[in-house]
């Protein structure tokens, strides 16, 4: 649980900080949807993105509420490090 706090007040320091050196990046960035010159592809994953900042806590949640989690073996992680590293 104390993760969690701290992501949030990680998250909230960062946004106070940077809205006092710097608010017209905050502005700028909260009006992604109304650029003129924006791709139709970005409309669309720029809110999936988003969603996705929501989502990952919801799943960490019922993770651990359902105990979903499986544990993988040493063999398995060293193949999927190799693999994907």
């Amino acid at each position: 649980m104390a993760v969690r706090i701290d992501i949030c007040f990680n998250f909230c320091h960062k946004q106070n900080y940077y809205s006092k050196k710097n608010p017209d990046l905050l502005v700028e960035r909260s009006k992604y949807m109304q650029h003129k010159d924006a791709k139709p592809w970005d409309k669309i994953l720029a809110p999936l993105v988003g969603l996705g900042g929501v989502l990952i806590p919801i799943t960490a949640g019922i993770d651990a509420y359902y105990n979903y989690t499986v544990l993988f073996s040493i063999p398995v992680k060293v193949i999927s490090l190799v693999i994907f590293h």
